[in-house]
């Protein structure tokens, strides 16, 4: 490509320019928007964005959120992306090359790169220009590494069929009760998240964001653009389950959800899921992402073979069995680093990585993992 082009870093909370060029990307993810960047600061992240511009329109970039350590510097991580104005591989390695030069004029030790899904293509162009798969998870890593995928272009019947037969006999249990199915305002994420609570409570679990301040603060900077919504389903009056999900572009993610832990024989939970479902092809979103699954859990499912004991025992086994019986896709990322310059590019593959196969080392890994 030519040279034709200037390099933008935007360090402030709003980019309307910035968020037009992400919400008109296929497959865009939610944590690329300048309103999930506020609301990451929560997390104790910071956020830049770095991009290429030329005199009409954006062409390539990625919002980077990083934190900053002593001596080491910043540690960084672009989720999902960078994002092209076109499917251009030369744009992909013309980016990459100005992102290393700020990288290094920046402070940036290094960054991980989480590939968008659907864009293979990525790897064979990230591997060309130095990047090296991430071979034992170092800071920062990502949550969801493996997802299922749901694609609404599909028929509503051939959605339907693709749901497993046990999980539709339960949906029709439930379709035939007198319940209410509808979106939700920014005054019931209280009703959301006490829901959320009483089905962590039953499963002895810690939520991920115990404060429904996180959730409010979400839909301020998201749900003003449509961007964030919140659907409950309610019977005999009173709200039973509520999930949240994200709607930018062309995908509905499906994020979080909760469960009174009522009326279990009528199978609301999976009639939630399916009305969202519904309402999203109804929207016209072509996909809906179930967010995260366990992929070794997923596959074997997918395979029609039974669990091993150890993967039934597993954290997340049960949520994604759940998932997986609502048909769609497995689809995985593969996360990869970018270093500042080759030196640390070569101590962290011949020094750091053999090192990781020290048990005293890998539970330092652990230990780092959790504060950054």
């Amino acid at each position: 490509m030519t040279n034709n082009y200037k390099t933008v870093i935007c360090k402030s909370s709003e980019n309307e320019e910035w968020d037009s060029f992400v919400a008109s990307v296929p497959g865009t993810y939610f944590g690329q928007t300048t309103g999930w960047a506020e609301v990451n600061k929560t997390m104790g992240w910071n956020t830049w964005r770095f991009y290429l511009k030329d005199d009409r329109e954006i062409l390539a970039g990625a919002q980077i959120a990083f934190k900053e350590y002593p001596l080491i510097g910043r540690v960084g991580l672009i989720d999902q992306g960078p994002y092209l104005r076109n499917d251009d591989a030369e744009l992909l390695k013309e980016y990459i090359l100005q992102l290393k030069s700020f990288l290094r004029k920046n402070r940036f030790l290094l960054v991980g790169v989480t590939i968008p899904y659907f864009n293979d293509y990525y790897i064979i162009e990230l591997k060309k220009s130095g990047l090296v798969k991430n071979p034992f998870e170092i800071p920062p890593t990502v949550v969801v590494q493996a997802t299922l995928i749901i694609d609404l272009k599909k028929s509503k019947d051939e959605l339907w069929a693709d749901v497993n037969p046990g999980r539709r006999r339960n949906i029709k249990k439930g379709l035939k009760q007198k319940f209410v199915f509808r979106e939700g305002t920014r005054k019931e994420l209280k009703t959301f998240h006490d829901l959320l609570l009483m089905m962590c409570e039953r499963r002895k679990s810690t939520p991920t964001h115990n404060d429904v301040e996180f959730f409010y603060r979400l839909w301020d900077n998201m749900a003003p653009q449509g961007w964030f919504k919140l659907f409950l389903l309610e019977y005999e009056s009173k709200p039973v389950c509520a999930l949240v999900g994200f709607t930018v572009g062309d995908t509905f993610r499906y994020w979080k959800w909760g469960w009174s832990g009522e009326y279990p024989e009528l199978n609301f939970s999976s009639v939630l899921i399916w009305k969202t479902i519904d309402w999203a092809k109804n929207s016209g979103f072509s996909k809906f992402d179930f967010m995260q699954v366990d992929h070794s859990i997923a596959k074997i499912i997918k395979e029609g073979k039974e669990l091993p004991q150890n993967l039934k025992e597993h954290s997340f086994s049960g949520p994604t069995q759940f998932k997986v019986r609502f048909g769609g896709d497995i689809v995985t990322t593969q996360v990869y680093l970018l270093f500042r310059n080759e030196i640390t590019k070569t101590v962290f593959q011949y020094i750091i990585t053999p090192l990781t196969k020290k048990r005293w080392f890998y539970k330092l890994l652990q230990v780092v993992k959790r504060k950054v």
